[in-house]
C-alpha cells in the first residue's frame, strides 16, 4: 500500500481527530487571513488616497466681497497650481417650474431659489463632505457648461427628470437655460427641521450649477477660490505668495486633504490588524505544531510496525505530509471562503464610507493561505522524521 492510500485510510479511520485538526487550522488561518487582508486593504487605500489627495488652499476676501472673475482666472493660470475650483452663489427665479413653498415667505423676493456655483462638485462641496448625496445622474465636472443639479423633492414636485432642460431668470432679467445632470438629497435621508427658513435658504430650493451658468445669470464674482498646488509640500509657500500678490484684503487658508483626515483611522486599523496578525501567527504556529507533535508521538508504535514490515522511512514521511496537506488544504479553502465573505464587512466597520469595494482577495490573504498549508506540512514532516529516525526495536522499546 502506498503512502497516499495509507494517508486516506488513516484520516478516514480517525474522523474526530481529523475534524478537530481541521477546526484548529481553520480558526488559526481565518484569523491570520482576515488580519492580513485588513492590513493590505488599509495600506492600499492609504496609498491611493495619498496619491490622489492634495491639500487645497482657500482664497477669499476678508471683507466678504466677491472675487472678480478675472482674479479667479489669474489664480487658476498660476504655474504652481494644478487646478482651481471657483465657488459662489446667486439667487434667481425658476422659469417654467416653481420653488417648494417655505414656512415663511421670502422677504423681498418670493419664490426665489439659490444657485450654488462650483467648477467641480467632487471637491470642497457638501457632496465631498458627505452632507449631500447624489440620488441620480452625476455631479458637476470642470468641463461642464449649462449643467445643474436639483433637489430630488424639487424635481419630483415639478415633474423634472435627469436630462430635462430648466430655465432661470435673474433679478436683472437675464434668462438662462441649463440641463439637469443629476438629482441630490441629504446624505442621511433627513432634511432636518427647516424651522423658519425662507424659500431660498430651504434645502429643497437650492440648486448646484457650473460657474459659467451662474455668471450668465449675473453673479458678480466668487466667494472663494480653492487652489490645488502642484507640490503638496509647498502649500504654505503658495498661500503666502497668493496673499502677497493679491494684497492684504485677501486671505488664504490651507485645508487638509482627504488623506490627512482619514490617516488616523488608517494607521489605527493597520496597527491593530498587524498586532493581531503577529499574535495570531505565533499562536497558530505554536498550537498547530504542538498538536501535530503530540499526535506524531502517539503514532510511534504504528510507524515502528510499518518500518518492521519493510516500509521505507521516506514513505512514512510522505504519508505524514499528505495527511497534513489534506487537512490544511481543506482548512485553507474554508478560510478563503470565510475571509472573502467577512473581510468587506470588517473593512467597512473599521473604515466606514472609505472601504474600497472589491471582489478580489488581497494578495496578503493568498500568502496567508499558502502559509496555512505550508506550516502543518512542515511540522508533520519534522515530527515524522524524528519519530522514524530510530530502528523499529528502539521504537518498540520506547513505546513500551
Amino acid at each position: 500500500m502506498n503512502a497516499l492510500k495509507r494517508a486516506v485510510r488513516y484520516l478516514s479511520r480517525k474522523p474526530r481527530k481529523t475534524l478537530l485538526l481541521i477546526a484548529v487550522v481553520f480558526a488559526a488561518s481565518f484569523t491570520v487571513m482576515t488580519s492580513a487582508g485588513l492590513i493590505e486593504t488599509a495600506s492600499t487605500l492609504s496609498d491611493k488616497i495619498k496619491q490622489s489627495s492634495r491639500p487645497s488652499i482657500a482664497v477669499y476676501h476678508e471683507s466678504e466681497k466677491a472675487i472678480d472673475p478675472s482674479t479667479a482666472e489669474s489664480l487658476a493660470k498660476r504655474g504652481d497650481v494644478t487646478s482651481s475650483n471657483r465657488m459662489g452663489q446667486i439667487d434667481v427665479l425658476p422659469v417654467g417650474f416653481s420653488a417648494i413653498e417655505a414656512p415663511v415667505p421670502d422677504p423681498g423676493w418670493d419664490d426665489a431659489i439659490r444657485i450654488h456655483a462650483f467648477d467641480d462638485l467632487s471637491q470642497g462641496s457638501p457632496f465631498a463632505d458627505q452632507l449631500l448625496r447624489l440620488t441620480e445622474g452625476r455631479l458637476i465636472e470642470p468641463a461642464d457648461e449649462k449643467a445643474v443639479l436639483l433637489h430630488s423633492d424639487l424635481a419630483e414636485t415639478n415633474g423634472i427628470q435627469v436630462g430635462d432642460t430648466v430655465r432661470f431668470r435673474s433679478q436683472s432679467g437675464n434668462v438662462t437655460q441649463a440641463k439637469v445632470v443629476g438629482l441630490f438629497a441629504a446624505a442621511g435621508g433627513n432634511e432636518g427641521d427647516q424651522g423658519l427658513s425662507t424659500s431660498r435658504a430651504q434645502s429643497f430650493n437650492q440648486v448646484y450649477a457650473d460657474c459659467e451658468t451662474s455668471l450668465s445669470l449675473g453673479m458678480s464674482g466668487f466667494s472663494e477660490v480653492r487652489l490645488i498646488p502642484v507640490d503638496p509640500d509647498g502649500s504654505n509657500e503658495l498661500a503666502e505668495d497668493v496673499v502677497a500678490e493679491l494684497g492684504s484684503d485677501y486671505a488664504a487658508d490651507i485645508l487638509t486633504s482627504a488623506y490627512d483626515r482619514i490617516a488616523p483611522s488608517l494607521n489605527s486599523a493597520t496597527d491593530t490588524a498587524f498586532a493581531v496578525l503577529v499574535l495570531a501567527a505565533g499562536v497558530s504556529v505554536a498550537s498547530i505544531s504542538s498538536i501535530l507533535a503530540l499526535w506524531g508521538k502517539g503514532r510511534v508504535h504504528e510507524r515502528a510496525i510499518l518500518l518492521s514490515l519493510g516500509v521505507r522511512r521516506a514513505a512514512l514521511i510522505a504519508q505524514a505530509s499528505i495527511e497534513a496537506f489534506a487537512v490544511s488544504a481543506i482548512s485553507a479553502a474554508a478560510s478563503f471562503v470565510a475571509t472573502f465573505t467577512v473581510l468587506p464587512f470588517l473593512t467597512f466597520a473599521v473604515l466606514p464610507q472609505q472601504a474600497p469595494q472589491t471582489s478580489a482577495l488581497p494578495t496578503a490573504v493568498v500568502a496567508a493561505g499558502c502559509a496555512t498549508i505550508t506550516v502543518p506540512v512542515i511540522a508533520s514532516v519534522v515530527v515524522a522524521a524524528i519519530t522514524t529516525a530510530r530502528n523499529p526495536i528502539e521504537l518498540f522499546a520506547k513505546r513500551s
